[in-house]
């Protein structure tokens, strides 16, 4: 699969690197002016909760209650400074909806507890102007564009808060057509900005719809997780989650179980008062005495915005749910949805129980502190190293591997790069800073990717004047070698001296000899290559007794890799190597059939290489 993204955000990116690569005397590096610039855009993210929480509630005791859970939130603090599309989105996204939307002010929701909003019937609650629709239906197309399952949350948000309020179908496409409109020259846009990256329209959305949801090759390459997944990381793992959670709850609890405990205490004295007394006197209620009855029934247990976001919640959780491979990022705007919830859950059930108002008041400033404090403590941190619990895929020593790429590029000797490490969970060159090949990890394979099989394109993002890049690809490789051919990769290291440093976890076997090590970095270790004539001539009789592979199975597995990537003569070596192991293994003959069949139809005029060697047949 390929163009599964839009090309704004790296462009974002690079022209913050662009911009950090001019200012030479703050040596920031790439990744990290990558991360500070996406962290200030992420940072707006309360900002944006605030203003929509103020458009569904109309109160700012809760809008402010839902940006500070927002911002000592420790899952959306870790996601906002990591440099992933979801949570650089999301301000964006919620500025949006809060845009577009506008609610009557005189209805229900505008009530919180027995505290009634002094506004206007007639008019709308953050009503706006059209052009500013429009603009806003811009921004969500846009966001809508570049992360595809946003429309999912944008739909279900947009109608189960929306639709309630509406009297008919005409209504509500009269107040969504300007920002409808909006939306669409938003999607115009990126489609445009796909056919200048890519040549095709749409082609970003529709790859990625492809790639995630009509094949599902999520779940098939990074695995599936049960059904449990999200409930274990975000509401047992986080203390700060389960005590917002635990705090909403109990509110509500007592908001419906003490006034009805009051008023079965209430009947059960009066009971035992005319059980005890002989004179019956009936006291005939005032007007007062009414309306104090009146104004003590007890209020709905959760207002109707609340309601009706527990259904959007509902909603979104059971579909990502339902997916088979999961990870706590997709649900980065539920996280801050879940917020808004407990945030008007809060709030309206203190206005409710407490009348008094400095009471209310110092048991949100208690309740504040507490979560501020619960945040501080269990926030994680490298030097207990609690912050390998958050990383994805037990790759919780990422940062190391960094620091050791950090150290390696800033060595005036280094000439080449193994990397015993996934290339995904590291900077890469954007750390490393220095045009030297690398071997790295990719799923369960080594790939090499050197300075041949890197594409020269002109840079369109410089204040050099021309310059020229060097794009390296995950499928243009110079060698392949998986896991289970272990010591082809020895075999690979040893051939190549332009490598002479190696990253390797601490305590994993590697060459005894011919390298050393020259710094840790807690479970990572950086080896250098020795210059020693007798370890160069060890390295080369270990070298002899190295096959090629451990067995027929393998060697075939690495040929269709190849072919796939496009490698064919690293391809038929090793199904000649697999038919030498296993002369009468069929579908190696077969495949390497295939692969002289196809060769001969490319270059029918020429002789080909592989003219003279048939494929042999089994007995």
């Amino acid at each position: 699969m390929y163009a599964m993204r839009s090309f704004m955000y790296p462009r974002f990116l690079a022209m913050i690197m662009m911009v950090a690569e001019q200012g030479g005397r703050l040596q920031i590096g790439p990744l990290q002016a990558a991360r500070i610039g996406h962290t200030i855009v992420s940072s707006l993210l309360p900002s944006a909760t605030y203003r929509l929480t103020w458009k569904l509630y109309g109160c700012d005791d809760v809008a402010n209650m839902a940006a500070i859970l927002v911002a000592l939130s420790d899952h959306l603090t870790i996601l906002g400074t990591h440099t992933l599309i979801n949570s650089f989105l999301s301000p964006f996204f919620f500025l949006g909806i809060a845009g577009i939307i506008s609610l009557k002010k005189n209805t229900p929701e505008r009530h919180l507890g027995s505290i009634k909003l002094h506004t206007d019937s007639h008019k709308e609650l953050g009503s706006v102007s059209n052009f500013p629709k429009l603009v806003w239906g811009v921004v969500l197309g846009l966001v809508c564009y570049i992360r595809v399952d946003a429309c999912l949350f944008f739909g279900v948000i947009v109608m189960s808060t929306t639709l309630p309020l509406q009297s008919n179908l005409t209504t509500l496409l009269g107040r969504f057509a300007w920002s409808g409109m909006g939306m669409l020259v938003g999607f115009t846009l990126g489609a445009l900005d796909d056919y200048l990256c890519y040549g095709y329209w749409f082609i970003s959305p529709i790859q990625w719809a492809k790639f995630n949801l009509f094949n599902d090759y999520t779940t098939l390459i990074f695995g599936e997780e049960d059904a449990m997944f999200y409930v274990r990381h975000l509401f047992i793992d986080s203390a700060f989650l389960s005590l917002v959670t635990a705090s909403s709850v109990m509110m509500l609890t007592s908001l419906t179980v003490l006034p009805t405990c009051a008023r079965g205490w209430s009947r059960l004295s009066a009971f035992f008062s005319r059980g005890k007394s002989h004179l019956h006197v009936e006291v005939i209620p005032g007007p007062d005495h009414r309306n104090n009855a009146k104004t003590q029934t007890a209020a709905p247990v959760l207002s109707g915005m609340s309601l009706r976001l527990l259904t959007a919640l509902a909603l979104l959780f059971s579909f990502y749910v339902a997916k088979g491979h999961k990870e706590v990022r997709f649900l980065h705007n539920w996280i801050v949805l879940f917020f808004v919830f407990c945030s008007g859950c809060l709030v309206s059930s203190l206005k409710s129980v407490l009348r008094n108002r400095t009471a209310r008041r110092y048991l949100l400033y208690y309740l504040v502190g507490v979560l501020a404090t619960t945040t501080c403590v269990t926030f994680p941190s490298l030097e207990d190293g609690s912050v390998k619990s958050w990383a994805f895929g037990n790759h919780g020593d990422s940062g190391e591997v960094n620091r050791a790429l950090s150290f390696i590029g800033r060595q005036r000797d280094t000439t080449g790069v193994f990397l015993d490490y996934p290339v995904y969970m590291t900077g890469g060159h954007s750390v490393l800073r220095r045009d030297v090949p690398i071997i790295g990890k990719v799923q369960h394979e080594y790939r090499e990717w050197s300075q041949k099989e890197r594409t020269r394109l002109p840079s369109t993002l410089t204040l050099a004047g021309r310059a020229e890049v060097s794009v390296a690809s995950f499928s243009k490789v110079a060698f392949l070698a998986s896991e289970k051919n272990w010591l082809l990769l020895i075999r690979r290291l040893i051939d190549r001296p332009v490598y002479n440093y190696a990253v390797v976890p601490e305590g994993k076997t590697f060459l005894r000899t011919g390298f050393s090590m020259v710094k840790r970095f807690e479970s990572v270790v950086v080896l250098r290559r020795n210059d020693s004539a007798e370890e160069n001539a060890a390295l080369q009789t270990l070298r002899r007794k190295i096959p090629i592979g451990p067995n027929a199975s393998v060697l075939e597995g690495e040929a269709r890799t190849l072919l796939t990537l496009g490698n064919v003569d690293m391809a038929v070596e090793r199904l000649h190597a697999a038919l030498d192991m296993e002369p009468t293994r069929t579908s190696a003959q077969w495949l390497l059939q295939s692969v002289f069949k196809a060769e001969k139809r490319k270059q029918p005029t020429e002789s080909s290489k592989f003219k003279d060697q048939t494929p042999r047949v089994a007995d």
